[in-house]
């Protein structure tokens, strides 16, 4: 069990990546165009859905059901505690 809350951790921390990835690179280039700020930004929640989804479906298919619910419970806590400390963060230095 404490495998699988690591493991969907790492899996949240990893889904937050694209996201991030995709924030710094907007806010560094001079896209003017905001439909081309929009594609980047879908285009990075499409891939962190993705590394989400596939990594829930993952230990559906290898890990015994009952570490599945923890594993997609600490997913989703810690993308969401890791976005909002990168908001309060990027908050708290402006």
């Amino acid at each position: 069990m404490i495998l699988a809350l690591c493991a969907g951790f790492l899996s949240g921390v990893l889904g937050f990546v694209p996201l991030y990835g995709a924030n710094e690179y907007a806010r560094r280039s001079s896209i003017t165009n905001s439909s081309t700020y929009l594609a980047l930004f879908f285009a990075a929640f499409v891939l962190s859905f993705a590394i989400l989804a596939g990594s829930a479906s993952l230990c559906l298919i290898f890990a015994r059901r009952s570490v599945v619910l923890p594993f997609v419970l600490a997913e989703f806590f810690a993308l969401v505690v890791i976005a909002i400390l990168y908001s309060v963060r990027k908050l708290l230095r402006r």
